[in-house]
């Protein structure tokens, strides 16, 4: 069996009844909020009639709806982009600090003293030469 049950609303005085899975907290706000722009579009325009607040009132809400939905994408993406330069920093540290790595100038380094010793090596062997 489901969880819908029966809620009771009134909106601008006019009963419905809404079979839902909802809590009722969540609907009294929703109720509340429906009367207000309810009234706020009667306000503005006092000729208009319920059901064309109704359908104003509906396009309002849809498009306040889509215009999250864009703001959500936008963010869903904008932290993809972010747990992807995270992970690309993540892989870099672990790089740097996996055992075999050395710094760069390290490396820079070490190549110049194995250079070094090469010629080195070098200049013991043309003096062995020499002295023969």
């Amino acid at each position: 069996m489901s969880n819908k049950k029966r809620f009771k609303s009134l909106v601008d005085g006019k009963p419905y009844v809404l079979i839902t899975t909802a809590n009722d907290q969540l609907l009294r706000t929703a109720t509340d909020i429906v009367n207000e722009k309810f009234q706020q579009i009667k306000e503005h325009a006092p000729q208009t009639s319920r059901e064309d607040v109704a359908v104003l009132l509906s396009l309002q809400v849809v498009a306040e709806q889509v215009l999250r939905e864009n703001e959500l994408e936008k963010i869903k993406q904008e932290v993809n982009q972010l747990q992807q330069a995270l992970e690309e920093k993540q892989a870099e540290l672990d790089h740097r600090n996996h055992p075999n790595h050395l710094p760069e100038n390290s490396l820079n380094i070490l190549k110049e003293q194995k250079a070094s010793n090469a010629r080195a090596k070098q200049q013991i062997l043309s003096s062995k030469e020499e002295g023969k």
